[in-house]
């Protein structure tokens, strides 16, 4: 394998490498957000079963009103903080995946850009090593004429 083909193939490589390295970033990306929505779930469920044991125990309907007040105020405690950390999540990836994306597409026109250069200069030592090979040719085959005709002259004469 030329040293082009490695070039080419490592270029290539390397933009599937950030490729999978940014779906894997947006999975581990989903993962989190979930861990934080399942955060939300515990300790919602969590509060609810403390206001229901404190719901059995209450005496008067203020009791009733305060425990229900303070399960509300909980629950919207709750989801503000999970949801500002999952909006933080969520305001990263794009610019993340984006980077992965410039990551790859700067591997793939790297190795473009090489093959071309490559290309570029195997072209003109064909054309030269081409050229030279005609002129070569060219002289042969004018050695050959002159040396046909003298030899046919010399024949003529005698």
């Amino acid at each position: 394998m030329t040293s082009t083909q490695q070039n080419i193939g490592q270029s290539g490589a390397d933009g599937l490498a950030a490729l999978v390295g940014g779906a894997s970033n947006f999975s581990r990306k989903a993962q989190e957000i979930a861990g934080e929505l399942t955060k939300i779930s515990e300790k919602n469920v969590g509060a609810g079963v403390n206001a229901a044991e404190r719901l059995r125990s209450a005496k008067t309907l203020q009791d009733v009103t305060t425990i229900q007040i303070d399960l509300m105020k909980d629950a919207y405690e709750t989801m503000s903080t999970h949801s500002r950390k999952i909006a933080e999540i969520t305001a990263s990836t794009p610019s993340e995946l984006a980077k992965s994306y410039l990551d790859v597409f700067s591997a793939l026109s790297a190795a473009g850009s090489e093959f071309a250069q490559k290309a570029t200069e195997m072209t003109g030592s064909m054309g030269e090593k081409a050229s030279s090979a005609v002129q070569q040719m060219g002289g042969q085959a004018t050695n050959a004429a002159r040396q046909n005709a003298k030899t046919t002259g010399n024949g003529a004469r005698a």
